[in-house]
């Protein structure tokens, strides 16, 4: 299923963020980061649809728009954003594929930047 919109986006954002904090407060890290990544991504996606931007197909198009544009542009986040966010993408997939279990401290910082990149899309 592709998304096209902004509202989609931001749909599938909300769901994700749901999903994730669900799931760290029921102590189901691992799934808790992977939600939350993927709500980071969809919120992306749609602040870049937002400002009048493209939206990214691939994982690096999304990080690397993170920091091109919201944090180097636009300054609408901080430097370290990029750097939690490329993280939450690595630690996905350790806990996909490797079956590392995430820190509760990591699962938590990585929902509330998706809190963060989703309430900022809402607002636009």
């Amino acid at each position: 299923m592709s998304l096209d919109t902004t509202d989609e986006y931001l749909d599938a954002a909300q769901s994700h963020l749901e999903a994730a904090r669900f799931c760290f407060e029921h102590v189901r890290n691992g799934v808790a980061g992977a939600e939350a990544y993927f709500s980071m991504i969809a919120s992306v996606n749609a602040l870049l649809l937002a400002h009048d931007r493209s939206s990214r197909d691939s994982h690096s198009g999304v990080l690397n728009a993170v920091y091109l544009v919201f944090v180097d542009e636009l300054g609408l986040l901080e430097k370290n954003a990029h750097s939690v966010m490329t993280d939450a993408k690595n630690w996905r997939r350790k806990w996909h594929y490797e079956g590392r279990s995430l820190p509760t401290a990591r699962a938590e910082q990585f929902v509330s930047l998706a809190e963060r990149y989703w309430e900022l899309a809402a607002e636009t």
